[in-house]
This record gives C-alpha cells, sequence and structure tokens, in this order.
C-alpha cells in the first residue's frame, strides 16, 4: 500500500511544482518599468550605433554607465537609428 501512495504522489507533485514555475514564471514577465524607466544604449561602432545595454532612467542622478564604466546613451524613439539622449542611473 505504501508504495502505491509514493507511485500516485509523486506525478501529483510533479504537477503541481510545474503549475507553480509555470505561473510565477507568466508574473515576472508582465512586471511593467517604472516611469522614467528607459533602455540604454551603447555605441560600439559606425555600424552598431546604438547596442542595447541596460535600463536607466530619465530622473537626473549619476550618469548611467556599464560595469566597464562606458557611457550609456538613450533612443528618444525606439525606432530611432541614433542614441542623443543622456541618461541616469536608476534610483
Amino acid at each position: 500500500m505504501r508504495t502505491n501512495f509514493k507511485k500516485l504522489m509523486m506525478p501529483l507533485a510533479v504537477i503541481i511544482l510545474g503549475s507553480i514555475g509555470a505561473f510565477a514564471t507568466m508574473s515576472m514577465g508582465s512586471v511593467k518599468d517604472a516611469p522614467g524607466d528607459k533602455r540604454g544604449y551603447l555605441f560600439v561602432d559606425a555600424l552598431h550605433p546604438c547596442v542595447q545595454n541596460i535600463m536607466c532612467s530619465t530622473i537626473v542622478d549619476d550618469i548611467c554607465k556599464t560595469p566597464s564604466l562606458q557611457t550609456l546613451k538613450g533612443k528618444i524613439n525606439e525606432s530611432d537609428t541614433s542614441c542623443p539622449q543622456t541618461l541616469y542611473k536608476k534610483i
């Protein structure tokens, strides 16, 4: 009787854990950016003027930089090919 109980409970536990994981993943994907958050872009070369990098902010603070201390800039519109906007560290 004990082995039948274990054989029945294992698949049930896997299904429950899988469902919890699926709902947790979906809820993390729907997090909205805070007001003022903007994607920071890195200038690499003339062929790649705006390479997407990390999230920055438009709220004035220290300049947004990569861990290797390269300055990041922002696009005015997402379809722009240049990145003229000054961005700041997220608070």
